[in-house]
């Protein structure tokens, strides 16, 4: 997934690409960090004084999920919502165990896609498209399933 995410904003010179390591401060007072396992933040949305090292101020444009035997549903489900009501255009949550994927927005509208569906990346990430099933053929499956 990482891959194919990062080529295409590479090549196209989109933005950044982060994997894992970066929390990003949803709300404050209390403070809401998450971290995700992707992200990609577009040119536009960089600060001109470069890239935190740690903590993003605010909301990624899209938020990658990979969800794992033990993750529970309703902390999936808030970690969702809370990168949506943050500003986040897209969330991906990978389910590995079905090569499958559903893809989340602002609006509430949701899509689950199958692994011989396409996954797209609309506006935010114009001419990505990727069968889904190959989403999973990369090393990072192995390394989150294994």
């Amino acid at each position: 997934m990482y891959r194919a995410l990062h080529e295409h904003v590479v090549r196209d010179d989109l933005g950044l690409v982060f994997l894992s390591g970066l929390g990003y401060v949803l709300g404050r007072g209390p403070d809401s960090v998450r971290m995700t396992h992707a992200s990609f933040i577009p040119w536009e949305c960089v600060p001109e004084e470069g890239v935190p090292d740690w903590f993003w101020e605010g909301a990624p444009s899209l938020a990658v999920e990979i969800v794992a035997p033990e993750d529970r549903a309703i902390e999936l489900h808030e970690k969702v919502g809370q990168f949506l009501k943050a500003g986040v255009e897209q969330v991906w949550v990978l389910w590995p165990r079905w090569r499958e994927v559903t893809v989340r927005a602002p609006d509430g509208m949701g899509r689950e896609l199958g692994p011989d569906d396409e996954l797209g990346g609309g506006e935010l990430l114009p001419d990505f498209r990727v069968r889904v099933a190959d989403l999973f053929d990369l090393p990072e499956r192995r390394l989150r399933e294994g």
